[in-house]
């Protein structure tokens, strides 16, 4: 691709691109939802700019990456708030099973058979 030939439009959603990316590496998501109307207003003048097909497949990779990585950060952030849950119901006691099957349920602040050590 020839990104001296890439129009204004072009160039500065290249850049925002690349910017996105970096931004989704560094795990700065409340940076990248920042970009997304400046996103959508560069590619309304994108739309209107006289592209190659190779400016737009680089572009398209590279949104497809982006949108890897960002999907990346939800399933890391979903894994984050499910633990966090299972965290929390387990603040309130949990359940096990005797060798009978018969469930026997573990009170927080209970009597614990289990030591700490430093």
């Amino acid at each position: 691709m020839g990104e001296k030939n890439q129009t204004p439009a072009i160039s500065r959603l290249n850049d925002l691109l690349d910017q996105e990316r970096q931004l989704l590496i560094s795990g700065a998501l409340d940076q990248v939802a920042a970009l997304s109307s400046k996103k959508e207003s560069l590619l309304d003048g994108v739309a209107q700019d006289v592209a190659t097909v190779g400016d737009l497949d680089a572009l398209r990779f590279k949104a497809n990456q982006n949108r890897a990585l960002f999907n990346a950060a939800l399933a890391g952030l979903r894994s984050v708030v499910e633990r966090l849950s299972e965290l929390k119901r387990l603040q309130s006691g949990f359940d096990t099973y005797d060798r009978a099957g018969k469930r026997l349920q573990h009170e927080p602040g209970g009597a614990s058979k289990l030591e700490k050590r430093a």
